[in-house]
């Protein structure tokens, strides 16, 4: 029986309904803890394991040195990894009357997880603990039922026996940092449930719109394969709220959806919101090709899709992939094989010279067919997908030896770029000269290392995709405003982890050394089985956080967290909010000032102007400036000398609605103008 002794008013009853060896010579039984909406984890106090020992011929087993263990390993597995294993039993007591009591005093067990009870040799191993040949199974006895060992396995057990977990105060899991005290951080939510899907869920993608609406990706593998060897859709969820509450999901990217191609499947998925309208734009790896395999003569395709926000029907509108395979190897001469890296896709905040802020995203490629060394490129659009170009030499890569990367948007405008390598990150940073014509060069590359005090792990020999941020922030300790630099890691597909570095000056980044050493801290996000991730700053002052975890049936969950920076940071930082840069206007009004319509307080110079009801005016945004593609709606009112109150007049619009109304060939901020004037007769 296994029972825990310490009661609360918050314990939870956990009925074990094990999953049984199936014969093989592994000594484990599976059991499952109860999901927690909360995320926290469950404390197992005094927590006995009765085990009986069934004799064959009248001889006990020899158990007389053994221990039990609860790991996250696979049952499969002969000797478990000491990494996996979450508690060890305090004793390995000599059997009595044929039975043992084993102790896992104060075992703390994560929610809605896979856990295998093993019976091992040894309890202080080097790197594993080895299992015994004797099997694990539940036997009926006419007074209390429990767990037993015999000589051959029985799966009549009835009833299953129960634990009692209390659920730990002041923890989430992978961390012991309090909870947020909104409620509303820290919040472990399973986007796509893997273990209760018998197609695996893969590879996260993030993003979040202008309207607020936060989107979630994933590769939905029904061949249980990477794109290119087998089937793969792209899968979706959208939330309304922040993040607090998902809608249903719904495929956006699934097989033959390109007209006249066979068995076009679609995977690795990498996302952009635009910061001006609602529009997304999806890049894909599509195709029947994998990477390793591809040519340019029969390659590893890639496509994309977009979405744009419909106002009135409340939805998004997704369009069918469109292939750009051709293209885009176009513009690399030596690719044989190449691909868009999946996860973020980073948009300037500063650079503007086409219909849209540039975008950029790093491309793992090889040159040779068949060979093993993968190099870095990086592209960049100023359409916002249209047409893609190289950013730098489209002969020489910026990273050799490499694998998928991630790009981000220096403090100047520079772009650096982290790459995926053993033991850490590869980093290097590409300086324009003209930010216009995109020329500059990359500089050289610096690999992870252990003497600069930067992210670096010796042990990482199976690095995965993660993801790289810069966000503004406040540090605590003086108040002063900070670029604040995040990269997930994670070691050998476990214990994902973001790292931090605060960017105080230029010389914190003016060079791919100066980036790489000193990061201040880490964050360890999971304890068990997790691979790629990736992250958003989101409005509300979250960090939204997607990723990979306990890894199952060729797949992973699909986990999201909408962490505070203090979270992550132990205190240390919290975000800068936007109401820091501008006060919130009690009576705001729209006029126009050189050109542009913007935000104003007062009017005394001004013969009419606009009410708003929501959008720069409400203190939403910091440059005051009212953008085509904004999804408010404004109220448009007379203000003129000697007009009574009756004699204003109010209509409802939306700037998207709005057309050429001075008829110069341009929808641009003067038709706001324009139209108000008309509405006005003025």
């Amino acid at each position: 029986m296994l029972m825990a002794t310490t009661a609360s008013a918050e314990e939870v009853s956990w009925a074990l309904t094990p999953t049984p060896n199936d014969g093989a010579a592994v000594d484990w039984l599976g059991v499952k803890t109860p999901s927690r909406s909360d995320g926290k984890k469950f404390r197992l106090d005094s927590f006995n394991l009765f085990v009986g020992f069934l004799k064959t011929g009248g001889t006990s087993y020899g158990v007389s040195t053994t221990y039990m263990i609860i790991s996250k390993s696979n049952a499969s597995e002969t000797s478990v990894a000491n990494s996996n294993v979450v508690a060890i039993s305090t004793n390995a007591p000599t059997p009595a009357n044929d039975y043992a009591t084993y102790t896992f005093d104060g075992a703390e067990l994560e929610p809605g997880t896979q856990y295998y009870l093993y019976w091992v040799t040894s309890n202080s191993p080097a790197s594993t603990y080895s299992t015994t040949t004797q099997r694990l199974g539940v036997y009926k006895q006419s007074y209390e039922p429990g767990m037993y060992f015999s000589n051959t396995i029985r799966t009549d057990y009835s009833p299953a026996f129960h634990a009692t977990l209390t659920p730990v105060e002041g923890s989430s899991q992978g961390t012991d940092e309090p909870d947020d005290p909104s409620g509303e951080d820290d919040t472990r939510q399973l986007l796509f449930d893997n273990a209760g899907s018998s197609v695996p869920y893969r590879i996260p993608a993030l993003a979040q719109a202008v309207n607020g609406d936060i989107i979630a990706l994933t590769d939905y593998r029904q061949g249980k394969m990477d794109i290119g060897f087998g089937a793969v859709d792209i899968h979706a969820r959208i939330s309304t709220d922040n993040g607090a509450s998902w809608g249903s999901e719904f495929c956006i990217a699934g097989s033959n959806a390109i007209t006249g191609k066979d068995s076009q499947y679609y995977g690795d998925a990498s996302i952009v919101a635009d910061r001006e309208k609602n529009e997304v734009l999806v890049m894909l790896v599509s195709g029947t090709v994998g990477f390793t395999a591809s040519t340019r003569n029969n390659p590893i395709r890639m496509a994309y899709a977009r979405a744009t926000y419909d106002e009135m029907a409340g939805e998004w509108q997704w369009t069918a992939p469109t292939d750009i395979t051709s293209a885009v190897y176009g513009l690399l001469p030596t690719a044989k094989s190449l691909f868009f890296t999946s996860g973020k896709i980073c948009q300037s905040k500063t650079i503007k010279v086409g219909t849209h802020y540039r975008i950029y995203s790093g491309v793992c490629v090889r040159t040779t067919s068949g060979g093993s060394t993968n190099y870095n490129f990086v592209m960049y659009s100023d359409d916002f997908g249209e047409t893609w170009k190289v950013l730098g030499s489209s002969t020489t890569p910026c990273v050799s030896s490499a694998d998928e990367c991630k790009c981000e948007e220096l403090p100047n405008g520079n772009v650096v770029l982290s790459t995926r390598v053993a033991k850490g990150r590869k980093w290097t940073i590409f300086t324009y000269t003209n930010q216009t014509t995109a020329e500059g060069s990359w500089s050289a590359t610096v690999s992870p290392s252990s003497s600069n005090g930067g992210i670096y792990d010796a042990d990482d020999t199976n690095p995965c995709n993660g993801e790289i941020l810069l966000v503004d922030a406040i540090r605590q300790s003086d108040q002063a405003e900070v670029k604040l630099a995040l990269q997930t890691v994670a070691t050998n597909r476990r214990n994902v982890t973001i790292w931090y570095k605060p960017l105080e000056s230029e010389s914190d980044y003016d060079t791919p050394a100066n980036f790489a050493k000193t990061w201040e801290g880490k964050y360890q996000v999971s304890s068990s089985t997790s691979c790629y991730s990736t992250m958003i700053q989101q409005s509300e002052n979250r960090i939204g956080f997607f990723f990979e975890e306990n890894s199952y049936n060729s797949g992973y969950d699909m986990v999201y967290y909408r962490y505070q920076l203090e979270t992550i940071t132990g205190g240390k930082y919290s975000l800068k909010t936007e109401s820091s840069d501008k006060p919130k206007c009690e009576t705001p009004v729209l006029a126009l000032e050189n050109g542009q319509v913007k935000c104003t307080c007062a009017t005394p110079d001004v013969k009419y102007a606009y009410t708003v009801s929501m959008g720069d005016c409400t203190g939403e945004s910091a440059d005051g400036i009212i953008k085509l593609g904004s999804t408010f709606t404004v109220s448009v009112r007379a203000i003129r000398e000697g007009y009574k109150s009756s004699d204003v007049s109010t209509l409802e619009f939306k700037l998207p609605d709005i057309g050429d109304m001075n008829g110069d060939g341009a929808i641009t901020i003067a038709d706001v103008t324009a139209l108000v004037n008309r509405i006005l007769r003025k």
